[in-house]
């Protein structure tokens, strides 16, 4: 066991760390996608149309303006042909030039995209204002910024940028991807009135139509926090959210309404105190809310419930640590091969009244070098076993100190397959009294441990707490065995609406 800690601790110091300063950018509805990005109002602090632009780094305005009466160092500009829609190259202003038609000098370092040409007219620049984000009022098949979001543009190397979503709802018709060609950290967050207020910014595809992926995430080192995605379409079975970048931090994360799994993530990330409810409306076998899929990928103080599949789904290794998964269609937690020799941990972990077995560990097999520990987690009232592999296969690893119920709160098949304890260890496995419940209120969502409860399988954070379908009031204790307390001040995190 020392040696899974060991890993997990290692894996998550793995994670990049992001500065506590940063520059700041601005994403609103009422924006415009040929603004800088660089302030929080909806309009340019100055435009220019139809000007002279050396290709490089110097806009001459020709209109007869006189740019140094609004424009100053260090602020912002954003390049474009004339006839674009959105922006294209933004740079850092270094010198603005007295009198009318002052030139504009930009920096040739902090900048982001590509610069246009160079043309002694059909140049415009835009210095300051929100961009406008995917927007279907605009656009339907607009996906700016999302591709242009970059980590290098900040006023300093020592900042982060940050690239802020005010709360509204964004849709969009395409896949939009995110892939930043640098490895420097950035962050992207949602807010409602100051930045990083906690408040969920919500991404929607269509409720109708074929499915498509709606976010893809191929850059590495990001921390994305406060973001719900939800809709993508009534057939097919595709993924709503795709994480393949490594180094990443998501926190706060809602998916739901997606046809096939919730989000996929893949090795070397961090997903934390987020939500995934009723996804995989396709009804496909083995995709539900959240699936983990390689080493390193770990999640973290999260929920699944109400999916039409399992709630978590672990393929290609990965970690769930103070899990919560609860009226899903299938199985609480699925375990499916992961072609490579990887450890899995399932510790702190909830099933309760899943339609299938709280865990299944289908196709893991042990001559592929796989272990998997669950520790000190709780299955109560599930369809099938407590935990079970379907697929009668073998695999090695330990089950300690987990609880089980009885009564009308049994699994409806027992406690653990057969199968199970051939190759796994089960060490001191623990049943409630009849009709018992380790939680305080879980018919209204609430699983807060009971003061009598026989274990304290929760963590050190948050859960999500929408204002939809998540349980509340679901609060979390320092760890098993010490004097529990719970903090009566948290604060529910909030959809705009």
């Amino acid at each position: 066991m020392k040696k899974l800690f060991a890993i997990v601790l290692l894996t998550l110091s793995s994670f990049c760390v992001f500065a506590e300063s940063y520059t700041e950018w601005y994403v609103q509805t009422t924006g415009n996608n040929l603004n800088s990005g660089s302030t929080p109002d909806n309009t340019a602090t100055y435009t220019a149309v139809n000007g002279n632009w050396d290709g490089a780094g110097i806009y001459t305005p020709t209109d007869g303006s006189t740019p140094a009466n609004t424009v100053t160092n260090g602020s912002w500009a954003s390049i474009y042909l004339d006839a674009a829609t959105v922006a294209v190259y933004v740079a850092q202003v270094t010198n603005v030039a007295a009198g009318a038609n002052g030139a504009i000098s930009l920096s040739r370092v902090a900048t982001a995209g590509s610069a246009p040409t160079s043309s002694g007219t059909g140049r415009s620049i835009k210095v300051g204002g929100a961009w406008a984000g995917p927007n279907t009022n605009q656009n339907p098949s607009v996906t700016f910024p999302w591709a242009f979001m970059v980590g290098t543009l900040t006023n300093s190397p020592s900042l982060t940028a940050c690239y802020n979503f005010k709360s509204a709802i964004y849709s969009w018709t395409n896949t939009v991807t995110m892939a930043s060609s640098t490895t420097v950290p950035m962050r992207v967050s949602g807010y409602r009135t100051t930045v990083r207020d906690g408040v969920l910014s919500t991404n929607s595809g269509n409720f109708a139509g074929s499915s498509f992926t709606l976010l893809t995430i191929s850059a590495a080192n990001v921390e994305m926090t406060d973001f719900a995605f939800m809709n993508n379409g009534n057939s097919g079975n595709s993924i709503g959210v795709t994480i393949s970048g490594g180094g990443s931090i998501y926190r706060r994360i809602y998916v739901s309404g997606m046809r096939g799994t919730g989000l996929s993530m893949n090795a070397n990330s961090l997903i934390e105190e987020s939500e995934f409810f009723a996804n995989n409306a396709n009804a496909t076998a083995d995709l539900g809310g959240l699936k983990l899929n390689g080493a390193g990928a770990i999640s973290r103080n999260c929920i699944a419930q109400g999916n039409s599949g399992p709630g978590f789904v672990i393929q290609g290794g990965g970690h769930i640590i103070n899990g919560i998964s609860f009226n899903n269609i299938a199985e609480g937690i699925d375990v499916l091969a992961p072609g490579v020799a990887v450890p899995i941990l399932i510790q702190n972990c909830d099933t309760y009244s899943n339609g299938k077995s709280g865990i299944d560990l289908k196709s893991l097999i042990a001559t592929q070098g796989n272990q998997i520990d669950i520790l000190n987690c709780n299955f109560f009232k599930n369809g099938g076993m407590g935990i079970t592999n379907t697929a009668n296969t073998t695999s090695m690893g330990r089950i300690a100190n987990c609880t089980f119920g009885s009564g009308t709160q049994a699994n409806t098949f027992g406690d653990v397959a057969s199968t199970v304890t051939n190759a796994i260890t089960l060490i001191n496995p623990l049943s409630y009294t009849s009709g018992s419940l380790p939680w305080v209120d879980v018919a209204n969502g609430n699983f807060s441990q009971s003061t009598s409860s026989l274990n304290r399988s929760r963590g050190t954070s948050l859960f999500l707490q929408t204002l939809y379908s998540s349980p509340t009031n679901t609060v979390s204790f320092p760890d098993a065995g010490a004097t529990q307390a719970s903090d009566t001040n948290q604060a529910a995190f909030t959809f705009a609406q």
